[in-house]
Parts: structure tokens; C-alpha cells; sequence
């Protein structure tokens, strides 16, 4: 089963299990690169939609340490599951699409993605 993930507004995890379903994403700003991963979705918070979004606002590129640094803090707030930017895979993030490191709260998980809206 596939999911278009640009179909919809909304931002959550894509956690890589094998679950039949494949979350696809358009990802990188103007850029418009197609993503995709097999797992399961954990939806987030709506109200980071916009803060992602205006942190890259039509970005294309791999993610800096600011702006690593500023989705660490817009996630922060997360009790229950804690996760921060996986600085050695921010050379493969991008607007949308964001490899994240799982801290806690994700059983037998090391990493999954950060996705939302893409802003193009």
C-alpha cells in the first residue's frame, strides 16, 4: 500500500519497519525529489507544519547544523518519544524529509524520518 504524504497537511515520524505500507513524500522545496520509505507514520503535532515549513520556505539542499539545531528545539517539547537530528545522515535530509536520531520512546527503532508538508 502506498500513502502520498504531499497529498495531505501533516507532519509526523516514519518509523522503517516492515508493514506493507511505503510513505511517499515531495521533498526538497522547489527542488520537488520524490521520497520514500516502508514503515510506520507516528503523526505529530500540526503546529509544527508551520514552523518547519518557515524554517525552510522553499529551501533546496541538505540541512545545516542551524537549522538542525532549530528542529532539535521545535521538537523538544516531545515527552513521550525523544528524538534530534542525525548529524551524520544531514548530508541525505532536506526540506520535508529529515533523518532523525531516536533517543527513547521508539521500541527496537536506531533511526527514522522526520516528514512534512513540503512547501513548493
Amino acid at each position: 500500500m502506498k500513502v502520498y504524504l504531499h497529498e495531505k497537511e501533516c507532519v509526523g515520524l516514519i518509523v522503517p519497519r516492515p508493514s506493507g505500507v511505503c510513505y511517499h513524500n515531495q521533498v526538497g522545496g522547489i527542488s520537488c525529489q520524490q521520497k520514500s520509505l516502508e514503515g510506520i507514520y507516528i503523526p505529530l503535532n500540526s503546529c509544527l507544519q508551520g514552523l518547519l515549513s518557515e524554517h525552510f520556505d522553499c529551501y533546496v539542499g541538505s540541512v545545516t547544523e542551524e537549522i538542525a539545531k532549530i528542529i532539535d528545539q521545535d521538537l523538544s517539547y516531545m515527552t513521550s518519544i525523544k528524538v534530534r537530528v542525525d548529524r551524520e545522515k544531514m548530508h541525505l535530509s532536506s526540506e520535508a524529509w529529515v533523518f532523525m536520531k531516536v533517543i527513547r520512546g521508539i521500541e527496537s527503532c536506531q533511526w527514522c524520518v522526520l516528514s512534512w508538508e513540503n512547501s513548493d
